[in-house]
């Protein structure tokens, strides 16, 4: 048996002063789920676009060799 099972059938992660780590408007029916980040597309580099063509012909090659 661990020693978080030894501490009265209670778990370690939360804190250890016994307060709660969210509160009820965090997790209630009526929270409201955090807005997401918008994500902003980045500008190629030269490297990764030559890495994904490789890969993909790569792939279209092997998948060519299986076929015939």
């Amino acid at each position: 048996m661990s020693a978080a099972g030894d501490a009265g059938g209670r778990e370690s992660g939360g804190d250890e002063d016994g307060e709660w780590r969210f509160g009820l408007e965090d997790v209630g029916p009526e929270a409201e789920p955090p807005e997401p980040e918008p994500v902003e597309p980045e500008s190629l580099d030269r490297e990764n676009v030559l890495f994904f063509v490789l890969g993909v012909l790569f792939a279209l090659g092997v998948f060519a060799s299986l076929l015939l």
